[in-house]
């Protein structure tokens, strides 16, 4: 939320997101829906991937188009950021889940995300895919499931030798230091390869909990 901002925020909080997106910056926001628990705060979390948007950047158009994910579907939502379309109070949103429910009139609540930390730029550039697109509700009662992790590692060196490091949790991922300091953190597992090419694709044979927690990291070794 913007804390020190009056209300109602939704014009700052559409400058802020609108300036994260444009530099690459995924942004998760929170949203109401008209098939949730009406909470007065917010009832969903998504996240947001791209703008359609009109100059200049720095000032609030409600013509720009956000285009987001409601986490229920491989669909991209796009939707106007007017009064007339996804900004809403609590008491007039008329959109569900599936549709990507309204954003908050008054207090907006969301965060960036600016990638990997990285402070020695070690670490290479990868991508985790999973085999699943839903997720099942465990506050519903619902058990997790298992999903196939897959692993694209780029920007490799033909002929040079790498480290793929698995984690449990955050805290146990550096964010500083050389290859050396990924090689003695608590990973849980690790996978060495030789590049072939510049892209390696790694297949875990340990799928992730759908309610669990998995990081990745890459470095060279030699």
């Amino acid at each position: 939320m913007l804390q020190s901002q009056l209300q109602p925020q939704y014009q700052q909080f559409s400058v802020w997101r609108k300036t994260h997106l444009i530099q690459g910056h995924p942004c998760i926001i929170a949203a109401y829906v008209n098939d949730a628990d009406n909470d007065p705060d917010y009832d969903h979390i998504m996240p947001t991937i791209g703008i359609s948007y009109y100059e200049p950047t720095s000032s609030y158009n409600p013509k720009d188009k956000l285009l987001c994910y409601n986490l229920y579907q491989l669909k991209i939502l796009e939707r106007e950021l007017s009064t007339n379309d996804i900004i809403k109070q609590r008491q007039t949103c008329n959109k569900s889940t599936l549709l990507g429910g309204c954003l908050p009139y008054n207090a907006d609540y969301g965060y960036a995300i600016f990638g990997i930390v990285d402070k020695q730029n070690v670490i290479l550039p990868l991508r985790l895919k999973v085999d699943r697109s839903d997720e099942p509700n465990l506050s519903l009662g619902a058990s997790p499931v298992q999903m196939q992790d897959t692993i694209t590692v780029f920007n490799l060196v033909l002929g040079r030798n790498y480290v793929l490091l698995r984690y449990k949790s955050y805290t146990e991922v550096p964010s500083s230091g050389n290859a050396t300091a990924f090689l003695s953190s608590r990973y849980y597992k690790r996978h060495t390869f030789r590049a072939t090419n510049v892209i390696n694709v790694y297949v875990d044979p340990e799928k992730i909990l759908s309610n669990g927690t998995t990081y990745y990291r890459c470095v060279c070794v030699s």
